[in-house]
């Protein structure tokens, strides 16, 4: 499913661990270890929201969850869940166990801001193997923050079904999804697919079954879901059967969701999760439009006249770039609209020289040549008077007269 890239540096983030185990403590689902580095109100917070006996939506053995939300106290909290083994209780069946890391923005964002790979870090970072026995000290944990997935197998399997998530993760509903016939990767790319502003404040889980008091924004489940489809019939959150999601009739997408459509039909996947990536600053859906028309502009006023070219340079001017791409996309757009205006001047220049030399042709092919006038004139030559005095005055003689002398 994933290759973790074991060159990168680890994060050392807190951790703890929430099961079910025999100890002189009780027996029940609690938290059994954790880094001093949690506060006693983000402890209290884990167990509320974690799974506990049967809150996975696969049964068997080798079930695996994930879920991810913001504490009250502004850190966010990421748990891979798991089976381990039979339950020690009387009532049986398979121990639900999860492992939490604590961490705030800055190492959240060594991340991207995706639960998912954090997830796969921890399975990584413990070798697959649950912890099932109380620890009075637990250390911090290092965890590898690259985890590649391939991107363009997963798009291939269904774009329509990818774009749908997309949607739904852009937007501020809170949604149960019936993923069944799809994988987890489908879920996990359309959050790669989401801006990272997004992604931040959502909270989401996989493969963990639906309950109310977890406030799970978007609950991707699994398997048998008519217990989640009958726990939320008077209740605000959304229902959505993957499978059978439709776009509504007359749907066109905005500007945002176009570039990203384009982006998967494309195979430029990679190009738009690295925007994504470096969208941590708050954008409205406007700015997301912009941001994506953007992408077109130099294209686009190649074939632009002067008026349009003076709406995109206020539209520029009036855009304030958050990120890199952004300031980019900006410079690369008022280049192409100056490119263009420069363009058009010279065409126009152009344009009225090539008038000017049609006129002056035009008016030299009028006006009769200096020879036919003289020969209108004087069709036969002057007879030279028979005065010996007398000369023949030469027409092409410089002239004598003074040109000051005004002879009107």
């Amino acid at each position: 499913m994933f290759e973790a890239n074991t060159t990168v540096t680890p994060v050392t983030v807190d951790q703890c661990v929430f099961t079910s185990v025999r100890s002189p403590m009780g027996e029940g689902y609690r938290i059994i270890a954790k880094t001093s580095g949690i506060k006693p109100e983000e402890a209290a917070e884990l167990p509320q929201r974690a799974p506990s006996h049967g809150g996975l939506c696969e049964k068997d053995e080798h079930a695996t969850g994930m879920l991810a939300f913001q504490l009250a106290s502004g850190r966010y909290a990421i748990g891979f869940a798991r089976h381990a083994g039979r339950e020690h209780t009387a009532r049986g069946g398979l121990r639900a166990h999860t492992h939490f890391v604590v961490i705030d923005e800055t190492d959240y964002s060594a991340f991207n801001f995706d639960p998912w790979a954090v997830a796969a870090a921890i399975r990584l970072a413990d070798d697959d193997k649950p912890l099932l026995k109380a620890r009075p000290q637990f250390s911090k944990i290092d965890l590898i923050p690259e985890v590649t997935l391939n991107y363009e197998q997963v798009a291939e399997h269904d774009p329509r079904a990818l774009m749908s998530i997309v949607r739904m993760f852009l937007g501020t509903d809170t949604i149960v999804v019936d993923r069944n016939d799809y994988s987890i990767e489908m879920a996990w790319l359309a959050w790669r697919l989401t801006p990272a502003f997004a992604r931040k404040s959502r909270s989401v889980s996989d493969g963990i079954c639906f309950a109310p008091a977890r406030t799970i924004q978007h609950a991707f489940i699994f398997g048998d879901t008519n217990a989640a489809r009958n726990l939320i019939a008077d209740r605000p959150e959304t229902w959505c059967v993957l499978a059978d999601a439709t776009e509504p009739e007359g749907y066109q997408p905005s500007a945002w969701i176009a570039y990203i459509e384009a982006a998967v039909a494309d195979g430029n996947i990679e190009a738009a999760i690295a925007l994504c990536d470096e969208m941590v600053p708050d954008h409205t859906l406007k700015e997301l439009d912009k941001v994506a028309e953007f992408f077109h502009l130099p294209e686009l006023v190649q074939s632009m006249a002067r008026s349009d070219l003076a709406r995109i340079e206020l539209s520029l001017h009036a855009f304030t770039p958050k990120t890199p791409t952004e300031r980019r996309l900006i410079n690369d757009g008022r280049m192409a609209v100056q490119l263009r205006a420069e363009a058009l001047n010279q065409a126009e220049a152009e344009a009225a020289a090539a008038d000017t030399e049609d006129s002056a042709d035009a008016m030299s092919s009028d006006a009769p040549s200096e020879c036919c006038e003289a020969d209108s004139a004087a069709p036969y030559p002057a007879v030279a008077s028979q005065d010996d005095s007398a000369q023949t005055a030469d027409p092409y003689a410089p002239s004598n007269a003074d040109p000051s002398v005004n002879f009107s």
